[in-house]
């Protein structure tokens, strides 16, 4: 495949070269309100239901398997009383960042969807059992946005994109491997130029620098964000154990890390496995109503 270099020389002159379209104004606008003394329900119902399309996606997510409400939720200021204005205003910033990146393709977006709403699923379960002290609320954006660099390939280098597909399905291989295998820059480098550039939070720009296996080893047991990254690395890499075909020893790979990092037995393994694939009822469930 003969494809063009892709040089990247610093974060700066690389962006100058790519037009990204700025975040909507909704995003600044609810970050003001929250960090404002005086914080109001209705005018945060009121702005964000100047984008219709936007509070459909919005209670999508609300009632989904993810935040597990009791009922369902139809009214945008009971969605914010039940979650919460921060919780609100995480899934207006991930919704607006792949809204931005991801219109090119929709089936390749709904693929991107199904794995990062799984990987966020299964990174919620993780946490319950090996990591309670994390705060689930900080893992939805971080599982949703952790892969955007692939929506960066997917819109600037698409002939790249396809390579990348290409080889990990012929080889049975992970993204990031094919990545690797031809020499291209890692998506995850690409994640974390666009939260620069967008000033994402620094729990979402860590999530798009620390998703992927070959980055577990170099997480340091003093790191206060060790078990933030490992959570989100361990669940993107459960998602992929499940849904892709890869070659069985990219499998016994991802099984050897995760028994390693959550300190698992083969049989405890393969039953935490089948409780992540029993998930999977969920993400279909989800996916559909999105798509």
């Amino acid at each position: 495949m003969n494809l063009p270099p892709i040089e990247i020389t610093s974060d700066e002159q690389f962006l100058q070269h790519h037009t990204l379209p700025p975040l909507p104004g909704i995003v600044s606008k609810l970050q003001e309100i929250i960090q404002s003394d005086d914080i109001n329900i209705s005018e945060i119902s009121r702005l964000v239901q100047s984008d219709v399309a936007l509070v459909a996606q919005i209670l999508k997510i609300v009632n989904s398997a993810y935040f597990g409400l009791k009922r369902e939720v139809s009214d945008l200021k009971i969605a914010i009383a039940f979650l919460g204005i921060n919780e609100i205003h995480r899934i207006v910033l991930s919704l607006s960042v792949i809204n931005a990146l991801g219109k090119e393709d929709s089936a390749i977006l709904k693929v991107y969807w199904y794995h990062s709403y799984y990987t966020a699923i299964i990174a919620r379960m993780l946490a319950s059992r090996y990591a309670r002290l994390l705060d689930p609320e900080e893992i939805w954006a971080g599982a949703l946005l952790h892969d955007i660099g692939s929506l960066f390939y997917l819109k600037f280098y698409p002939k790249h994109f396809k390579a990348i597909d290409i080889v990990a399905n012929k080889r049975g291989v992970l993204a990031s491997e094919a990545e690797a295998l031809l020499k291209f820059p890692p998506s995850s480098q690409f994640g974390s130029i666009l939260c620069t550039f967008w000033k994402l939070p620094q729990n979402i720009k860590m999530a798009c620098e620390y998703h992927t296996l070959d980055k577990l080893d170099e997480i340091r047991e003093d790191d206060p964000y060790r078990d933030y990254k490992r959570i989100i690395t361990l669940a993107a890499s459960c998602a992929s154990f499940s849904t892709e075909e890869l070659s069985p020893k990219c499998k016994e790979k991802i099984a050897m890390q995760l028994m390693k990092h959550l300190e698992l037995d083969n049989d405890t393994f393969l039953l935490l496995m089948g409780e992540i694939r029993d998930l999977q009822k969920d993400v279909d469930a989800f996916v559909d109503t999105l798509f």
